[in-house]
């Protein structure tokens, strides 16, 4: 699609939009009438798992009973002998090591001491694990969310020079700008049929973004209260925040501050928070602290 044009889908089509450069787009619903049977088709749509490639209904069904009413189960099978793996359409041509020969992107799940969570986090299951187990290990997504992070964190693995670069232009506003660097890439060489014959790894110049200063740079201190990007499996009326700061360490006075900016708020009625241990930060580089609000309802 060029400058001027539009692209018309039809309601409900499959589709897959990507930009090489910074863009304005504009989505107009045009035929949205979700009457039969594109209601039902509709809600499928929405209960669409991911495949586990290798397990069988009965392996499904004891994963589904690991964890309930919010303990979990000693008797369930153990989760460490599973290795979940999901695929997902797509055309891209890089990090091809990640890729069946069908060209379709494999996602292979973190095994997890506890699991996936398969029902929602109550507040009364979080406020157990965080004040009375103060185990955060107990913590963790679904299955769905964790498909998502794993591919959004690919993504920006190929679009950042570093997460950190992300993390200080999205939660902070530092400037970015678009930089070459030095990766690796297959030099795939196939016959006619278009099957591959070998691979050699060769130097490979790509466009990534960069924040400047960077993270090494940063003198002053910032803190930064967002929405968590890839929340646990929670209730739908639990919102989780992060508390980010950068070039000192975070103090009980800026969670305190960050607490009573929360509650502020007047939907939020009661708030959780603590920090995780360091080998379940994602990104280490970057102090920060988690917490979750109530919303809306009883304690």
């Amino acid at each position: 699609v060029q400058a001027g044009e539009m692209l018309y889908l039809p309601a409900l089509w499959f589709h897959k939009v990507t930009q090489s450069c910074e863009t304005v787009g504009i989505n107009f619903w045009y035929d949205m009438k979700f009457d039969s049977p594109n209601w039902c088709y509709f809600h499928l749509l929405q209960q669409m798992r991911p495949c586990v490639v290798g397990s069988s209904p009965i392996e499904d069904n004891e994963r589904a009973h690991i964890i309930s009413n919010g303990q979990v189960n000693a008797d369930a099978p153990p989760r460490e002998e599973h290795i979940n793996t999901a695929t997902a359409a797509t055309t891209d041509d890089d990090d091809r090591d990640g890729e069946n020969d069908e060209g379709d992107e494999i996602i292979q799940l973190p095994v997890l001491k506890y699991g996936y969570r398969t029902i929602r986090y109550t507040w009364a299951d979080l406020k157990h694990i965080i004040e009375v187990e103060r185990n955060v290990f107990r913590l963790s997504r679904s299955e769905e969310q964790q498909i998502v992070y794993e591919r959004s964190k690919r993504e920006m693995k190929r679009n950042w020079f570093s997460i950190y670069d992300l993390i200080l232009h999205s939660k902070f506003g530092f400037k970015r700008e678009i930089i070459a660097c030095e990766s690796k890439e297959e030099d795939n060489a196939g016959d006619k049929t278009g099957a591959r014959a070998h691979a050699t790894a060769r130097p490979a110049t790509r466009m990534v973004w960069k924040v400047t200063p960077s993270l090494s740079e940063c003198k002053v201190a910032k803190t930064a209260l967002v929405v968590n990007d890839f929340p646990y499996y929670t209730e739908r009326n639990i919102v989780h925040f992060v508390l980010w700061k950068i070039g000192e360490d975070i103090t009980a006075k800026d969670i305190e501050e960050a607490r009573l900016q929360l509650l502020e708020r007047a939907e939020v009625v009661d708030i959780l928070y603590w920090e995780n241990p360091r080998e379940l930060r994602s990104l280490p580089g970057i102090e920060h602290i988690h917490f979750l609000c109530l919303t809306d309802g009883d304690k």
